[in-house]
C-alpha cells in the first residue's frame, strides 16, 4: 500500500460537502413553504383580521422569510455532523502525507501487538503484555478520578 489515492478523499469530502449543502437548502425551502403556509391562513375567509388584501400578502412574505431563516438555521446544525467529517477527511490526508515524507509512518501496517490482561494466563507463543498497576485508593479505578492527580490538603 502506497501514497494515499488523494481523489478518494477529495471526492468524500466534496461528497460530503454537497449532502450538507442539500440539507441546509431543504431545511431552507421547507421553512419557507411553512412560514408562507401559516402566513396563507390570513387569506382564508373564516379568518375575520381587519387587514387589506395587500398587507395580508406582506404576512404571507413576511412568513415565507422568517420560516426560511428558521430553516436555514435548523439545516445549518442539522448538516454540521458532515461539514466536519468533510473537514476531518482533509486533513487526514494531509496528516497521512505529512507523516508518509517524515517517514514516520510505514505505508505497511505491521502485525498488532495483543494485549493481555496482567494475571491472565498465557497462551501459547504470546508474551504477556504488563497492565497499568492498579490505582492507590478503591474508588480511583475509573473516570476522572483515574486521570487526575488527588488533591492534596
Amino acid at each position: 500500500m502506497g501514497e494515499p489515492d488523494a481523489a478518494i478523499f477529495h471526492r468524500y469530502a466534496e461528497y460530503l460537502w454537497q449532502r450538507a449543502g442539500a440539507i441546509v437548502a431543504r431545511w431552507t425551502t421547507a421553512g419557507a413553504l411553512l412560514g408562507a403556509a401559516l402566513g396563507a391562513v390570513m387569506l382564508s375567509p373564516w379568518a375575520d383580521w381587519p387587514l387589506s388584501r395587500r398587507e395580508v400578502y406582506l404576512v404571507i412574505a413576511l412568513g415565507a422569510i422568517t420560516g426560511g431563516f428558521l430553516g436555514r438555521s435548523m439545516g445549518a446544525a442539522k448538516a454540521l455532523g458532515l461539514r466536519l467529517q468533510a473537514e476531518l477527511a482533509q486533513h487526514q490526508l494531509q496528516f497521512e502525507r505529512y507523516a508518509l515524507s517524515r517517514g514516520q509512518v510505514s505505508p505497511e501496517p505491521s502485525a498488532p501487538v495483543p494485549y493481555v490482561p496482567s494475571g491472565a494466563p498465557p497462551v501459547s507463543g504470546v508474551e504477556p503484555v504488563a497492565a497499568d498497576p492498579a490505582p492507590a485508593s478503591p474508588g480511583a479505578s475509573y473516570g476522572w478520578q483515574a486521570i487526575e492527580p488527588a488533591a492534596s490538603s
